[in-house]
């Protein structure tokens, strides 16, 4: 089984791709992937820990998934839109490339995680800790990012256009060559480096 970075490469043979935890294949390999993602959700739903799972590829789309823990799982390009994940902890977690559009993040954990080319637009964010995080390239236009805390985080290149980080702390988060433009910003509390950002419109 695959847990906690002991991972099993996918029997399929096409090499670079790794096996789900309780499978032998990868998402692309996978034939019965309803089934599958029932099973992930049934055993979220009976209290287990989801920590250091590979789920790379999985669609777990508008998932009720509250309260569950991803502290580092292997999460690149899966589909969470719309996914309930209020409170989750995705400590160290790689999310790269994920689609989290939509999503319900408020107060979820995401310090140390890898959120690199993530789809965050729409997504509600309040109260999220994201210190530390890795958010190159993400793409989050009209995110909720009020109270969140981006303490040291790297949303460089990033989209953040209209999004919203009124009480935020963005103390040395590196914001360089990111888009900010019509963000409010004007009650983030510390000081951030925006060198190159285009930030027209931002309040």
């Amino acid at each position: 089984m695959n847990i906690y970075y002991d991972f099993v490469v996918c029997e399929s043979g096409d090499g670079g791709c790794y096996a789900l935890t309780h499978e032998t294949v990868c998402w692309r390999h996978l034939h019965e992937r309803d089934e599958y993602c029932k099973r992930i959700i049934k055993e979220a739903h009976s209290g287990a820990s989801l920590a250091g799972w590979v789920l790379a590829g999985a669609d777990l789309g508008r998932a009720k998934l509250a309260g569950v823990d991803f502290s580092g799982a292997m999460m690149a390009g899966c589909s969470l839109q719309g996914a309930d994940l209020t409170g989750c902890n995705f400590f160290r977690a790689n999310l790269e490339g994920a689609n989290l559009r939509g999503a319900l993040l408020n107060e979820a954990n995401f310090e140390f995680a890898i959120l690199g080319g993530a789809n965050l637009t729409d997504a509600l964010l309040e109260g999220a800790n994201l210190k530390r995080s890795n958010l190159v390239g993400a793409l989050a236009r009209n995110a909720n990012c009020k109270n969140a805390k981006f303490f040291y985080s790297r949303p460089a290149r990033a989209d953040f256009s209209k999004a919203d980080f009124s009480n935020a702390d963005i103390t040395r988060a590196i914001f360089r060559q990111a888009k900010l433009v019509d963000a409010v910003l004007s009650s983030a509390k510390g000081a951030a480096n925006f060198d190159g950002a285009n930030m027209q419109g931002a309040k």
